[in-house]
Order: structure tokens, then C-alpha cells, then sequence
């Protein structure tokens, strides 16, 4: 298909992959082609077939095919999962092979699949590597429930799943945090990262207020540059909780965690070497661009518990930081800081007037 020159062959092989994807029992050859063909194109067409045939016929499937299906498609994660060579090996299948058990999860979870959490969570502690793709699943699977199921599942099905994750995100969490503090891998830290930042959309305040999930990000990931950026999203993503739902008892929490992140910023980057930093080092200019959303984000949300004469210094600083990223040739970053100027000299003249 992918090598012939020969249009008539092509189509011919076509119409053949067609039929082969259309018959009902194509999935049960699934396995048999990941396992026997070295080609990559004839591996991604059989997780293809099995992908349509999880989101077309899971429902018409019988009660013990559909359980063969989840164990195999379980099996072969673990297995491609559960080492680092073989994970670099097969990421790529390993990817959508996730995206497969995500779909099926949307069918069986959580009627039919009770422990589906507190499996994930428990093999997790087991082996780095395969809590790594564990997080990349508690990911897609957050996203499917909370941003990309609206056209794909019922109202009650959307809440009923909604329910359950939150009802569950006390394990997650635990896991997320086993993995903040023992990780070792940085691949497993960065998509640990990533994933808590797809969970800061929905999960209730209490784990971002009373928990040290804060001080995990500012103090052992903000510091070090692998996992600067994506630390940086996750406060960012917390300095977005509207003043209006943050309980005034959490307002001393949002000023350290402001006053902290500038101390830790300047032993970074000097406010008068953004610009340098931005043309010169490495990831410097994604680095400036989300410290500019981080700011304008605070700014905007909670100027008002922080103009207090404990925070003026740091207040101060976190502006002279911002009028300099001002300068940076990015018109992207240029339009955010404007909008942010507008704002604030609006305030600031509506306050004298």
C-alpha cells in the first residue's frame, strides 16, 4: 500500500484493507499482527481496526469478548510499559494503544470496571517506568471526561464520570505525590507534571490549598530547568482559581506562594536579563512566555491580597520583571503584557477617579 507505484495495486490493496476493517471479526487478528510483522504501517492499521471496533461495536460485542479485549490491550501495555528500553521502543504504538484503552474505559467505567483506579494506582508504585505511562493514561482520561466528551457520550454519562474521578482522586493524588517525591526517571516526572496540570481544571481546592502540592512546585520542581516550564504551567493554572471561589482562609497561601515564586525567580533570572534570557538560553523563550502568563494571571486574579505592605517589595519586583519582559521581541508575548497594562492602568486610573 504504502510502497507501490502502481495505482491499480494500490487500490486494489485498498479495497482489501477496507473489507478487512469492515468485518466483525477483524479485532481477533489484531494481536497475531503486533506480534508477528516487523512493519510499522501494517502495526498502526491493526490498532486502527481495533480502535473502530471499541468505538463502533464495544456495545454489540459479547460480555467475554469485550473481557479479552481490555486484558490483552492491559497486558500488552504493561508489557511494553514496565521497561525503559522497551518503552522507547514502542512508544509510538504504546501512545495509541493508551488512546484504545481510554475509549474502552468511556464504555466500561466505572460500572463495569470498579478498580480500574486503585489498579492503575497500585501498579504505579511499582515500577517507574510504568507509572510514567499510568500518568499518560490518568491524563487522557481526565481530558476525554472533563474537555472532549461532549459530542461523544450522554449528559449522565459525562456526570456519572465526573463523579467517580472526583469521588477517586484522593488515590490519584496520593499517587501523584508518591511519584512528586520518589520519582528518580525525569521522563515520569515531567508527564507526572503534565498530568497534574490536566487535574487542576476540576479537582477540589483542598488539595491545591491544604495539601504541599505547592511547595512541591515551587521549592523541588520551579528551580530546576527539565521541569521549570511545566511547574510553571501548574501555578499558573492555579493562580487562574477566581477570586471569588477561593476561600478568604487560602488567601495567606496565594501570598506566600506569590512571595516565594519571585524569591526562587531571581535566583533564576535577574528582571533586568529577561530579555537576554529569552534570546540565549536553552528553552528560554517558552520559559518567558509562560512567566508572563503566570504573572499577568496573578496580577489579574488576586492583585488585591497581594498589595499589602509585607508584599510591596515582592509586588513591585514581579512588575519591574514584567515591564521588562515588555521589551522581548515576541509579538505573541508583547499582546499579553499589553492587555495586562491596560488593565491594570484602567484600575489604577477608576481608583483616583
Amino acid at each position: 500500500m504504502y510502497t507501490s507505484r502502481d495505482d491499480a495495486q494500490r487500490k486494489q490493496i485498498n479495497a482489501f484493507m477496507t473489507a478487512f476493517q469492515e468485518h466483525p471479526q477483524a479485532w481477533t487478528r489484531v494481536d497475531t499482527i503486533l506480534e508477528s510483522t516487523k512493519c510499522d504501517q501494517s502495526k498502526f492499521f491493526a490498532l486502527a481496526t481495533l480502535e473502530t471496533t471499541v468505538k463502533q461495536r464495544w456495545k454489540v460485542l459479547p460480555p467475554d469478548q469485550r473481557e479479552l479485549i481490555k486484558s490483552y490491550i492491559v497486558n500488552v501495555i504493561v508489557r511494553y510499559s514496565s521497561d525503559e528500553a522497551a518503552l522507547q521502543r514502542t512508544k509510538l504504538y504504546l501512545g495509541k494503544l493508551n488512546l484504545i484503552l481510554v475509549q474502552i474505559l468511556k464504555h466500561e467505567w466505572p460500572h463495569n470496571w470498579k478498580d480500574f483506579i486503585p489498579q492503575i494506582v497500585e501498579s504505579g508504585k511499582t515500577n517507574e517506568t510504568l507509572c510514567g505511562n499510568n500518568m499518560q493514561i490518568l491524563k487522557l482520561l481526565s481530558e476525554e471526561v472533563f474537555e472532549f466528551s461532549l459530542k461523544q457520550l450522554t449528559s449522565k454519562k459525562i456526570d456519572d464520570l465526573k463523579e467517580r474521578l472526583t469521588e477517586e482522586f484522593q488515590l490519584i493524588y496520593q499517587l501523584c505525590e508518591f511519584v512528586m517525591q520518589n520519582g528518580k526517571n525525569v521522563t515520569t516526572l515531567q508527564t507526572t507534571l503534565q498530568c497534574f496540570l490536566r487535574f487542576l481544571f476540576w479537582i477540589p481546592l483542598y488539595y491545591v490549598f491544604e495539601t504541599h502540592l505547592i511547595d512541591v512546585l515551587l521549592h523541588k520542581f520551579f528551580p530546576h530547568a527539565q521541569f521549570r516550564c511545566d511547574a510553571l504551567q501548574c501555578l499558573t493554572e492555579i493562580a487562574a482559581i477566581e477570586f471569588k471561589n477561593v476561600d478568604p482562609k487560602y488567601h495567606p497561601r496565594i501570598q506566600k506562594m506569590y512571595f516565594d515564586f519571585i524569591t526562587n525567580l531571581t535566583n533564576i533570572v535577574h528582571p533586568q536579563a529577561i530579555k537576554q534570557y529569552y534570546e540565549d538560553a536553552d528553552g528560554g523563550e517558552d520559559f518567558v512566555q509562560r512567566l508572563t502568563l503566570f504573572l499577568t494571571t496573578i496580577f489579574k486574579t488576586h492583585l488585591a491580597i497581594l498589595e499589602t505592605q509585607e508584599l510591596a517589595a515582592a509586588l513591585i519586583q514581579g512588575l519591574q520583571y514584567l515591564a521588562q519582559i515588555s521589551k522581548v521581541d515576541d509579538d505573541e508575548i508583547f499582546k499579553i503584557c499589553v492587555e495586562y497594562w491596560h488593565d491594570l492602568a484602567d484600575d489604577l486610573y477608576h481608583k483616583e477617579h
